[in-house]
């Protein structure tokens, strides 16, 4: 076993794990110890349990959610941040490229916003074509809602489609069943009450 003690941080948590076949990317918030802010990690390790580590140093607070893989020895990290200029909540997305164990560089590649609301990003997936599909929550206005955020395969934005007819909904997870169809998991809350919630898109989105 081991216990990663970053020495840029007061506390670290470990927020998802990737298999890549013959090494192992984790993807780590950790708080900075020069602020009262936190970024994110990315941490490659095999089956030895030798870690390499890569900081994500972001201009605003970050958190780290999901890894999903876009290529070969290529990544997609997906996150949230806190913009301190407009107070609200947004997406970031960062590219890391591996040799073996050692993650070799990383480029911010795109943030997603939206005016007056908070988007919280939860899970993503590689779609067919090479598009990402990105499940999460906005909020807005006292009432939240599922969304699901495309991300082409150039990195440009694509729709983003909206799931919230009643309740408060949240965006928990995403899937693939293998019929051509996109599966979201999330919550809904009416009053006192929460249930779970499934629902079941075609690859553009539509029910």
């Amino acid at each position: 076993s081991i216990n990663y003690n970053n020495p840029n941080a007061a506390n670290a948590s470990a927020n998802y794990i990737l298999n890549t076949g013959n090494r192992y990317l984790c993807l780590c918030t950790y708080d900075r110890i020069s602020d009262d802010g936190t970024d994110m990690l990315v941490m490659s390790f095999d089956d030895e349990l030798s870690p390499s580590i890569k900081v994500l140093d972001g201009s605003f607070d970050e958190y780290a959610r999901a890894i999903e893989a876009d290529g070969e020895n290529s990544y997609l990290l997906l996150g949230n941040r806190v913009n301190t200029s407009s107070g609200k909540e947004e997406i970031v997305i960062y590219s890391v490229e591996t040799n073996g164990l050692l993650v070799t560089g990383s480029t911010q590649i795109t943030t997603i916003s939206e005016t007056n609301a908070n988007l919280r990003s939860a899970r993503f997936v590689n779609l067919p074509g090479g598009s990402f599909g990105i499940v999460g929550t906005q909020e807005q206005n006292g009432n939240s809602d599922i969304f699901l955020q495309f991300l082409l395969d150039d990195y440009q934005l694509g729709e983003r489609v909206l799931f919230g007819a009643s309740g408060d909904q949240t965006g928990v997870d995403i899937a693939l069943p293998g019929d051509g169809s996109i599966l979201l998991l999330g919550t809904n809350k009416i009053g006192d009450n929460s249930m779970i919630s499934l629902l079941k898109t075609d690859l553009e989105g539509k029910l």
